[in-house]
Parts: structure tokens; C-alpha cells; sequence
């Protein structure tokens, strides 16, 4: 009978694949185009894989492409993004103090991504504009009570972009001076943000990136665990 030999690189890949499972962040693209419109909610459905997106509603914007599978295996249900425009024709919006900003405004899309409509615009979203994300997480069901879902990209289109987020009546900035966001942020359900341009150049959501996880402390299980399985096994090798 073979015995399979377990070496300590291919323990490691199995810690590795333990922590991440199967899949990435899903990508989802605004470049479709499709029907402008005041507000919207962008829906990810088939959380084991792979996902797909929507934007709700008949008439609403098209959505470009969603790739791969969330990390984390197990998540069911739907994970929701609520959209609204804000312009800058009455007042502009201001995210330190979330104030200002009208609501004449559209979600205009174009293939070059989702920006901001007004009767003296172009679509881009200018200074003093914005587009509000909210995410509702009331019908998604995780696989593991510890695991997050985790905002970890965004593409912006222009160096000038900010990422605020709204906390307690005020706006804290997560972002700022990039067209290109990476990070790893918890989000909760109803978590407010906006995407702001903070300089004059044209500016347009072109795409998102999301995530389920484990929590950094489940992690660090997983890996103090794996690391104490490659000692015993050393200390059994002597």
C-alpha cells in the first residue's frame, strides 16, 4: 500500500488553499452602457460560484462583465450596492460633512463607465459631485459567522479620485490622489460611501472589486495551526 509524503511545501500550499479556498475577488465592470437612470442597485447573485451582477430594475444600466469566484466558499443569497447621483447644480456635495450635492442629476452611462448627469454636464463627474454607494447586506447568508465581505478595488479613471466614507453624520476619506484603489475594507450592511473627484478632470466609475474572506483572526488560525503541524512534523522526523 503507498503512503502519500506530505512535504512541508506541499503542507504549505494546502495551508495556503485552506485560507484563500477556491477563487478570487470578483471583478465586476461598468462598461456596458445601457439606459441612464436616477438610482439603481447593482445585485451580485450566485455567491458559490461563479457570480453574476445585475442592476435592478427594467431600463436600468447594463452591466460589462463579473470574473471569477469570492474566496470564500459558502456565502449564498445576494449581496446588494444601492447607487443614487448626486450634482453639483444647486450645491456642490461635500464629503466632509455630507451635505450639499442635488439630486437632478443622473447615473450616466457610457462605455467608458458610470458617472454623473446634469442639464450643464457631460456625464463625467465633475467637482462637487458624487455617486453614492450604500450596500445592503439583508439577504446574504455567510458560510462562517468570521468571514467578511471586503471592498478590495476600484478603478476610477483619473488620478484626482477620493473614496469617503460616510461615519457618524460626517464623511472619513479612504482614498485619495489615485484612479486606482486597492485595498482591504470591511464592509457592513448599510455602509455609505462616495465617489468624489477631486480635481477637474473627467471622472467615471469603470469598475469594482469585492470579496467574502475569513476575518484576520480566523486566518492567523489557519496559519498557526499549519505552522504547528510542519514543527510536530520535524520534531517526528529527528
Amino acid at each position: 500500500m503507498k503512503k502519500m509524503r506530505i512535504t512541508g511545501f506541499s503542507l504549505l500550499a494546502i495551508i495556503g488553499w485552506m485560507a484563500t479556498q477556491a477563487g478570487a475577488d470578483v471583478l465586476t465592470g461598468f462598461l456596458a452602457g445601457g439606459n441612464d437612470t436616477n438610482t439603481t442597485t447593482v445585485i451580485w447573485n450566485n455567491l458559490g460560484g461563479p457570480v453574476t451582477a445585475t442592476a435592478a430594475g427594467v431600463g436600468n444600466p447594463t452591466i460589462d462583465s463579473v470574473q471569477n469566484s469570492l474566496s470564500q466558499s459558502g456565502a449564498s443569497g445576494t449581496i446588494r450596492m444601492d447607487v443614487t447621483s448626486l450634482d453639483d447644480v444647486t450645491t456642490p456635495f461635500n464629503p466632509t460633512n455630507w451635505t450639499g450635492g442635488g439630486s437632478a442629476g443622473i447615473i450616466h452611462t457610457t462605455t467608458s463607465g458610470w458617472g454623473v448627469n446634469d442639464s450643464s454636464g457631460n456625464g463625467n463627474m465633475a467637482a462637487g459631485e458624487a455617486l453614492i454607494l450604500q450596500f445592503d447586506f439583508s439577504d446574504l447568508t455567510l458560510g462562517n459567522i468570521n468571514d467578511d465581505v471586503v471592498w478590495t478595488g476600484a478603478d476610477l479613471a483619473v488620478n484626482g479620485a477620493e473614496i469617503w466614507k460616510l461615519d457618524g453624520g460626517s464623511g472619513s476619506l479612504i482614498s485619495s490622489g489615485t484612479n486606482i484603489w486597492s485595498g482591504n475594507l470591511v464592509i457592513s450592511d448599510g455602509d455609505t460611501f462616495a465617489l468624489v473627484n477631486g480635481k477637474t478632470t473627467a471622472m467615471r466609475m469603470k469598475s469594482l472589486t469585492v470579496d467574502v474572506i475569513p476575518e484576520p483572526a480566523t486566518l492567523g488560525l489557519v496559519t498557526f495551526f499549519g505552522a504547528g503541524i510542519l514543527v510536530i512534523r520535524r520534531r517526528l522526523r529527528r
